[in-house]
C-alpha cells in the first residue's frame, strides 16, 4: 500500500471527522453550509472550499494530521476558499461542457421531431400524445429496403451524442485525479496560477500517482455506498423520510475525507521529491 495511505493513516483520515474538541459542533456547521449551496449561489461554496483548504493547509505545511478547523473567522474562510473554488471550477469546466453537450446532441433528434410535427392533447394517461415519426424513423433503419437518410442521421447524431458523453466521462476521471494535485500546489505556494503549472503538477503526480489515483478510487467507492445507502433506503416505508439527512451527512463525510486524502497524497508526492523534508506521514 502507498506509504501515505498506511492502516494508520487511513484510520485517521476516516475517523478525524468525529475527533477533536467540539467536533460535533463544527460538523453541524459544515453539514449546515452545505444545504445552504442548494438556496444560495457560489459563496456557501467558496466557504465550504476555504474550510477545505485550512484542513489540508494542516497537513502540507505544517506536517500534522487532518482536524476540523473552527468556524471563527467568516472573513479567513472566503479569503482562503475562493482560489481552491475557481481552480475546481476551471478543472471541472472540460468534463461539464462536454457531458452537456452530449445530452443535448442525443436529445436533439427528439426535439427537432417534437418541434416539426407538434404535439396533440389527448386522453391519455399522461394527458399528451407526441408523434411518433421520431421512433418511426429509427425502425426504418433495420430494414433495407426502407432505408432513409433521416433515420441515418438521426442515429449518426445520437452516437456523436453518445461519445460527447464518453468523452466527458473520461474527463471527469482525469478531473478527479488531477484536481488533488492541483489543489494541493496551489495551497503549497499559495498563487491561484500554481494550480496551472502544468510542467510542476505533472512532476508532483508522477511523485506519488498511486496515491492520487488511490484517493479518487476511495472517494468515487464512498460515494457508491453512500447512493447504495441512500437506494435501500428509498426501498423502506418508515426510513425513506431519512434521505435527504443521510444524502447532507453523507455527503458532508466524504468531503471532508477526501479533503484529507487530497493532504495525504500531496504530502506524501512532497516527501518523494524531497526526501530530506520533515514529516509525520509514517508517524
Amino acid at each position: 500500500m502507498n506509504d501515505a495511505f498506511s492502516k494508520l493513516q487511513l484510520r485517521k483520515t476516516f475517523s478525524y471527522p468525529f475527533e477533536g474538541q467540539g467536533w460535533t459542533g463544527k460538523l453541524a456547521l459544515y453539514v449546515a453550509v452545505i444545504l445552504t449551496v442548494f438556496f444560495i449561489p457560489i459563496l456557501p461554496s467558496i466557504i465550504l472550499a476555504g474550510y477545505g483548504r485550512l484542513l489540508m493547509e494542516k497537513v502540507i505545511l505544517e506536517n500534522g494530521d487532518p482536524a476540523l478547523p473552527t468556524w471563527n473567522d467568516l472573513g479567513l474562510l472566503i479569503n482562503k476558499g475562493w482560489k481552491v473554488y475557481v481552480a475546481s471550477v476551471i478543472y471541472g469546466l472540460p468534463a461539464l461542457f462536454f457531458t452537456i453537450a452530449g445530452v443535448g446532441v442525443i436529445n436533439l433528434p427528439i426535439l427537432i421531431s417534437l418541434f416539426s410535427q407538434g404535439f396533440e392533447i389527448g386522453p391519455s394517461s399522461l394527458g399528451v400524445s407526441i408523434s411518433h415519426s421520431f421512433l418511426a424513423d429509427l425502425s426504418a433503419i433495420g430494414s433495407v429496403s426502407s432505408v432513409d437518410w433521416t433515420g441515418i442521421v438521426i442515429l449518426v447524431v445520437m452516437m456523436v451524442g453518445m461519445m460527447l458523453l464518453g468523452l466527458g466521462m473520461m474527463l471527469g476521471m482525469v478531473g478527479g485525479v488531477a484536481r488533488p494535485v492541483a489543489v494541493g500546489h496551489l495551497i503549497a505556494k499559495d498563487k491561484l496560477s500554481a494550480a496551472f503549472k502544468f510542467s510542476e503538477l505533472w512532476k508532483v503526480f508522477r511523485a506519488n500517482w498511486s496515491g492520487f489515483v488511490l484517493t479518487y478510487l476511495i472517494q468515487m467507492g464512498c460515494a457508491m455506498i453512500l447512493n447504495i445507502g441512500i437506494q435501500i433506503l428509498n426501498f423502506t416505508m418508515i426510513f425513506c423520510c431519512l434521505i435527504p439527512f443521510a444524502t447532507l451527512a453523507g455527503s458532508a463525510y466524504i468531503s471532508l475525507v477526501s479533503y484529507g486524502l487530497y493532504a495525504r497524497a500531496y504530502q506524501q508526492a512532497q516527501v518523494n521529491l524531497n526526501p530530506n523534508r520533515i514529516t509525520t506521514v509514517d508517524s
